[in-house]
């Protein structure tokens, strides 16, 4: 069998917020209906368009996919935005949501996210779909990914830090690639040429001499705290693909990203 060559990323799906995306409607662990809102419609609707989308960009080839990180939202802070206070009801929206996409690919990372948000439950939902093996603990679920792909260092985290202030996003994402590669300098290890974080919301990639640094966006709206600390945000989502097919093992992927414009707010006119 082929290599997979082409390496699909996503993140933040934050399962069992009222904010986030759902299927058109669920039963909780306590046999309660719940049915989308207006705008986890949105996020359905875009989160089907990704799909096909990816199955474009990719067609029969075969292929890898990273989750990386928050897949549930959790019960946290005291929210009330979220559908039940049962994780397990938010480790099933995120089965149903990503089992038929796990199975279109050869294979599949989960990571870990937010502590505040997932607990430990990423290690049981990478259980549920089969995802590989970390070899450092056996466990299939990791805090860091480091892969090699057609003779390229990628590493994929969860966290990096975040900015309310726009015009910075692409130097943060830049100086995290930087240190990257030179903490593994440093260590003796190759140079990481691949940087793909997540964590932020804000989507945005970056090439730089050394290498490429990609954010990928969320399937969640503002909640209360967004509103709190970037208050001037818009919630676009979306999937990123990095693509080494007609390129040559050592260089840096294409960049493929399918990004959806946030709904626009609706005015009050008097």
């Amino acid at each position: 069998m082929k290599k997979p060559r082409t390496l699909v990323i996503l993140s933040d799906l934050h399962a069992g917020s009222v904010v986030a995306v759902m299927p058109p409607t669920f039963t909780t662990a306590n046999e309660q209906e719940v049915r989308q809102n207006p705008l986890q419609a949105w996020y359905w609707k875009c989160w089907l368009k990704s799909l096909a989308w990816i199955d474009d960009v990719i067609g029969d080839d075969p292929a890898a996919l990273i989750l990386n990180g928050d897949m549930v939202e959790g019960d946290h802070h005291r929210t009330t935005e979220i559908i039940s206070r049962n994780i397990e009801d938010h480790v099933e929206i995120a089965r149903i949501l990503l089992q038929p996409l796990v199975l279109r690919f050869n294979k599949t990372f989960m990571l870990r996210g937010t502590e505040c948000h997932t607990g430990n439950v990423e290690a049981a939902l990478g259980k549920i779909l089969g995802c590989e093996i970390n070899p450092e603990n056996d466990r299939r679920v990791f805090d860091r990914l480091t892969l090699d792909i057609c003779g390229v260092r990628l590493v994929a985290r969860h966290h990096v830090t975040t900015t309310s202030r726009p015009w910075l996003e692409s130097n943060g994402l830049g100086m995290e690639l930087a240190a990257e590669q030179l903490h593994a300098v440093r260590n003796g290890e190759p140079m990481p040429r691949v940087l793909c974080v997540a964590h932020r919301h804000v989507a945005g990639h970056v090439v730089t001499g050394d290498g490429l640094c990609l954010a990928t966006p969320a399937w969640q709206g503002m909640t209360r705290h967004t509103h709190k600390v970037v208050p001037a945000a818009r919630c676009k989502t979306g999937v990123y693909i990095l693509d080494w097919r007609d390129v040559e093992d050592g260089s840096l992927p294409r960049v493929h990203r399918k990004l959806f414009e946030a709904p626009n707010a609706k005015a009050v006119t008097f």
